[in-house]
């Protein structure tokens, strides 16, 4: 499931670890979440 503020943005791939995930557009934007540590 992706973050809600993704909803909308056409996601070309998404990668996630133990305490974030990461989520690369078709435009080449890359959006991140989580711990941030």
């Amino acid at each position: 499931m992706l973050a809600p503020a993704c909803e909308g943005i056409p996601v070309e791939m998404v990668a996630a670890g133990a305490e974030h995930s990461a989520a690369v557009t078709e435009a080449g934007e890359v959006y991140g979440w989580g711990w941030g540590r």
